[in-house]
């Protein structure tokens, strides 16, 4: 199956937003994923980040939500302790959902090598990710991406995390 990945626009907004309730419906752990609200999804389309969607020839199949936005409270690069010109030039690959029907075609994989190909043009040279323990096909995913594992702990109101970092050379 052909998949054509693209920035999204304000008109995909609540595709995005369905895509993340659906996913949450549907999972048996409520720790793998955690939902977004609709402003979120807003602002990480153009404001504070970006958002690549992947079609098959009709329909979104996944989408990957990326956050540039700095030095905000809550940015993964405190975690680690990195300095404040690290994080700046660090993004988070914050959410990446993929729809089961849709899933082992190597998606989440290559959403994130577009959204990295994408933030290197930008200027960015390190990028970020959380991911449940327990989710060893995204923790697989990332992993096999050149990710890190650079500290695991409690995020987002009490869900474990593994912190995944990845920084490249420009």
């Amino acid at each position: 199956m052909e998949f054509l990945i693209e920035k999204a626009d304000d008109k995909h907004m609540q595709s995005i937003y369905e895509i993340m309730c659906q996913i949450d419906k549907e999972i048996h752990d409520r720790n793998y994923f955690v939902t977004d609200d609709l402003e979120y999804v807003k602002e990480h389309i153009s404001e504070e980040g970006f958002t690549l969607l992947a079609w098959d020839q009709s329909n979104v199949a996944g989408f990957l939500i990326v956050d540039t936005a700095g030095e905000k409270e809550g940015h993964l690069g405190y975690d680690l302790h990195w300095s404040a010109e690290k994080i700046r030039t660090s993004a988070v690959m914050n959410s990446v959902c993929i729809l089961p029907r849709y899933r082992g075609f190597g998606l989440q994989q290559a959403l994130l090598k577009q959204g990295e190909a994408t933030l290197i043009a930008m200027g960015f040279s390190s990028f970020l990710a959380t991911v449940y323990p327990s989710n060893s096909h995204s923790l697989h995913n990332f992993l096999h991406q050149g990710y890190k594992i650079g500290d695991t702990k409690l995020k987002y109101g009490g869900v474990m995390r593994h912190i995944l970092y990845k920084t490249i050379d420009v």
